[in-house]
């Protein structure tokens, strides 16, 4: 009986692993629409955006006390920013 109730644990908790992942690249996603919004609210090119991509974003720092970057392509075109 001990040994079902360690695996029934493992499952549980692997249940648990995933929720919390799904709910982190959901944050991401949002994240990412944000940014990508930011970009085409603020863009004064040439040309139109046609294509939009938004990479991950990266923290620097204890609490992300050293900023974020993240890269942004836009039309084949690459931008950086840094301490969105």
């Amino acid at each position: 009986m001990a040994v079902k109730s360690v695996t029934y644990l493992q499952v549980e908790r692997k249940k648990q692993k995933r929720v919390e992942s799904l709910k982190e690249a959901s944050r991401q996603v949002k994240a990412r629409q944000k940014i990508a919004l930011w970009v085409v609210q603020h863009y004064d090119g040439q040309k139109t955006i046609k294509t939009i991509e938004v990479g991950k974003i990266y923290t620097y720092g204890i609490l992300a006390s050293g900023g974020r970057s993240v890269s942004v392509i836009i039309n084949v075109m690459i931008l950086g920013l840094n301490n969105l």
